[in-house]
């Protein structure tokens, strides 16, 4: 089953929903204590490859050091996601759960939109080779491809959150994985002037990842005592009428649209305490953010904070959403971030965008 938009006069969403595993791979980091503490010690890899751009100068990639170079396509990116998803489903593999009731793990998973290396065969392939390598018995009807690049792990996030909202599951296992890694995509990424060099200042690092977060109910949570790693405020998604794709002229409208409806769920006195989102070095994003700031800055932190992951592990596209949740997730519970109420905000190259709104769990509380 293949989810690709949300409607964009949904109302966001506040509840008691939080989540209990996480789990990332990354350039910088094989887990997500790796991964969260390389992004706060600001360790950055990026490194020039055996590829050349149009210029015949190497390109500089930000690539996972401990997958073979050799895989591409399909099995880079189960390298990438088998570890991160089991890593996110351990509460409930290792704790009091009762093992009779994993017979259908729901699942929602971000994938790249279309482009150039990306092999559409990967959409129907994915679910069955990552539930044989990861032995997680997935839904056979619970089941989301979302190929909608950075927002997908996001909108999964909104998606799990109904899903648990209406009473037809008690859990959902939501991620995103995405490589740069191919030389077609790559190749694509440099004729568009998209890709970073001494040449093109206004291009990303391509990167890879992969992440994954166990979404449930509090209620289930104290059940089964299983920790609550973080509240999910407002999980929420939309669409930008002018996105970079279509060459028109983009004042931020679908992004300011989420932010606002994200934040919403915050009393007069509240702000967003600090953001991770997907800025990755091109100007298009930077300027669409100046326009959804200028929107919504009051229910921002003063002064404002910025996390922005690119500069540590390159873009990693689909993997975005869920991979900047772990990183918040990290921050709240070792207590490293800028306050209790992080937001998370991811906008693809075509019109999606989505936020997510994060705080600490209230202990005693269901």
């Amino acid at each position: 089953m293949q989810l690709s938009r949300t409607l964009h006069d949904k109302p966001a969403f506040s509840g008691k929903i939080c989540i209990i595993g996480s789990g990332m791979v990354s350039a910088i980091g094989y887990n997500a204590p790796m991964t969260a503490a390389s992004i706060r010690a600001s360790i950055c890899r990026y490194s020039e490859s055996h590829i050349t751009d149009k210029a015949g100068e190497p390109m500089v990639l930000s690539m996972s050091g401990f997958i073979d170079d050799g895989l591409r396509g399909l099995d880079r990116l189960l390298a990438l996601a088998v570890p991160s998803a089991k890593e996110a489903m351990a509460p409930l593999l290792t704790g009091d759960f009762p093992k009779n009731e994993l017979f259908a793990v729901p699942i929602c998973l971000g994938l790249a939109a279309s482009r150039p290396g990306f092999d559409s065969n990967t959409e129907h392939l994915i679910f069955k080779r990552l539930e044989a390598e990861t032995a997680i018995p997935f839904s056979k009807t619970q089941r989301f491809i979302i190929p909608t690049g950075h927002a997908s792990g996001l909108m999964g996030i909104e998606k799990a959150v109904e899903l648990i909202r209406s009473g037809k599951e008690k859990f959902v296992l939501v991620g995103g994985v995405d490589s740069y890694f191919d030389e077609d995509t790559l190749v694509w990424l440099d004729e568009n002037k998209r890709l970073h060099s001494e040449k093109n200042k206004d291009g990303f690092i391509p990167g890879e990842g992969a992440g994954f977060s166990l979404v449930t109910s509090m209620d289930f949570a104290n059940r089964y005592r299983l920790k609550p790693l973080s509240m999910i405020l407002s999980a929420v998604s939309g669409e930008e009428p002018n996105p970079f794709m279509s060459n028109s002229i983009c004042i931020g409208q679908g992004l300011t649209d989420v932010l606002r409806r994200a934040l919403a769920v915050l009393a007069d006195n509240e702000v967003a305490d600090w953001i991770i989102c997907n800025m990755n070095g091109e100007s298009f994003r930077a300027l669409e953010w100046s326009y959804a700031y200028l929107r919504t800055g009051k229910q921002h932190g003063e002064p404002l904070e910025i996390w922005h992951p690119a500069d540590c592990c390159g873009d990693i596209g689909a993997a975005s959403g869920p991979v900047f949740t772990g990183i918040a997730i990290a921050a709240l519970n070792k207590r490293y971030g800028s306050g209790t109420r992080p937001l998370v905000w991811t906008s693809s190259d075509h019109s999606q965008r989505s936020a997510m709104l994060l705080s600490l769990p209230i202990k005693g509380k269901s």
